[in-house]
């Protein structure tokens, strides 16, 4: 049985580390082609672990190929949206963007001192200040 862990009083599995030495991906895949290589070239009418070529090909080979087309294929449709999903945002935020310069123009809401422009999270301009510092020479008599 796996072992389990608790997180924020919830059990889940914990997850299984890969052998340290188990080879990548694509050097199994490297590896196989390798194999089907030789093996057609060498000795390709002969069966090996109770298999020919053909089904050696068929039940393995063949679905790890395909397995990588598919993963390549996913790849690119996340690139694809994560584009999307770019664009569409960049777009929002010019909307956005537009309507806090239309509401700080509205004479009805007050422009950048109204109740809806601070509700949009911006600081209003009559709660700023002013950005004026005093000489440090002020400052000094202020502190007596």
């Amino acid at each position: 049985m796996p072992a389990t862990r608790s997180w924020c009083g919830l059990d889940y599995i914990k997850p299984q580390k890969a052998e340290a030495n188990m080879p990548s991906s694509a050097a199994i895949i490297e590896g196989i082609d390798t194999l089907l290589n030789a093996w057609n070239t060498v000795r390709p009418g002969k069966s090996f672990a109770g298999m020919t070529l053909d089904e050696f090909n068929k039940n393995y080979v063949t679905p790890c190929h395909k397995a990588r087309a598919e993963v390549a294929g996913k790849k690119n449709e996340l690139k694809l949206a994560v584009h999307h999903r770019e664009n569409v945002d960049m777009a929002a935020n010019e909307a956005a963007l537009a309507i806090v310069a239309a509401v700080k123009s509205d004479k009805e809401e007050d422009g950048e001192n109204g109740d809806l422009y601070a509700a949009m999270g911006y600081v209003r301009k009559s709660d700023r200040k002013t950005g004026r510092r005093m000489p440090k020479a002020a400052v000094a008599t202020q502190n007596k």
